[in-house]
């Protein structure tokens, strides 16, 4: 689904087609005497925008979840959102984690990797890295890493916030999964077993302050208040933004299809041209048919009204004088 699925393109698009055809007299439902803009905003229409505004519809009402509960399409959005944040969070908590590591080594004196290998736990624990080769780990690997975990949170949030169906919310999240985790799909379908095993088994060794020291008590708890706080902060930006916009059109989508007079129908005039309208509103129905000369004397007052405002005359300035009120009287 595109990141933007209800522009205002589209929102044109789809009321050029309610006006030009779903209103004209030819595609009305003689059955019901009912106009094709009315039946699908009943549901009674099976083409593609029937399918369109049958999501738009059911996001816009409260879906059934566990236990009754009734939940709003932008709520059922914004969980697939919470949760996406979440799993951002967690790899981007992963590249800080490492990078921190990375850093609190031990300079190596000849610039090379020092690991040695710890007996009980069966790994290697690198104990000491040179600057240079601490640099070049931190530009080449974790920089970019990083840029496109924050491209992934913004743009995966964007992408679940703007979906409009459940199963393409399903589908979405599944292929943000696979794109971040495609970096670990690579490294397991390329790399030896050896070479594996190895990374899979190495470790780095620093000191870090005790956890009963105020230092070691601080470093332990403002990260978690920080994630917490990035956490919040990230969410309330997408729920203030691309949630509430997406919000914001689906219901001009809404307005556009189905709001407004739905029951009427027109047809064009065969010599003049223009539009002659008419209603189909069931409380309408059973008013007394016009005759034919009180139809005729419309056609004609509505054509003598068009070519007085043609020549200037205002419409609110028409007495009871004029050529419409006056000769067809």
């Amino acid at each position: 689904m595109a990141v933007d699925p209800i522009d205002e393109s589209v929102q044109k698009g789809v009321l050029t087609q309610r006006l030009m055809a779903n209103h004209k007299w030819e595609n009305i439902n003689l059955q019901s005497i009912s106009t094709k803009a009315a039946d699908l905003c009943q549901g009674l229409v099976y083409n593609a925008l029937g399918t369109y505004y049958g999501n738009v519809a059911a996001y816009r009402s409260p879906q059934p979840a566990l236990g009754g509960i009734l939940i709003p399409g932008k709520d059922v959005c914004a969980v697939a959102v919470f949760i996406w944040i979440l799993s951002m969070t967690s790899e981007i908590r992963r590249i800080c984690e490492v990078g921190l590591a990375i850093i609190r080594l031990d300079n190596a004196k000849k610039g090379q990797v020092q690991a040695d290998v710890d007996v009980g736990e069966d790994v290697f624990m690198i104990k000491r890295k040179g600057v240079i080769n601490k640099v070049v780990v931190c530009v080449v690997v974790l920089i970019p890493r990083m840029f496109i975990a924050i491209i992934l949170l913004i743009y995966g949030a964007i992408y679940l916030a703007n979906t409009l169906a459940v199963t393409d919310m399903i589908l979405n999240a599944c292929a943000l999964e696979i794109v971040k985790d495609i970096d670990e799909y690579l490294f397991e379908a390329i790399m030896s077993h050896r070479v594996r095993e190895l990374i899979e088994g190495t470790r780095f060794s620093y000191r870090s302050p005790k956890k009963e020291t105020l230092r070691g008590q601080v470093e332990e708890i403002v990260p978690i208040m920080g994630r917490l706080i990035f956490v919040t902060v990230v969410f309330g930006i997408a729920w203030a933004g691309p949630l509430t916009n997406f919000e914001t059109q689906v219901d001009d989508f809404n307005s556009w299809v189905c709001e407004h007079d739905l029951n009427f129908a027109w047809i064009n005039h065969p010599v003049i041209g223009l539009p002659f309208f008419t209603s189909l509103d069931p409380n309408l129905r059973n008013n007394s048919i016009p005759t034919d000369a009180e139809e005729l004397r419309c056609f004609y007052k509505a054509h003598t009204l068009m070519l007085e405002t043609r020549s200037g005359f205002n419409e609110n300035s028409l007495s009871e004088s004029s050529i419409a009120n006056t000769t067809l009287a």
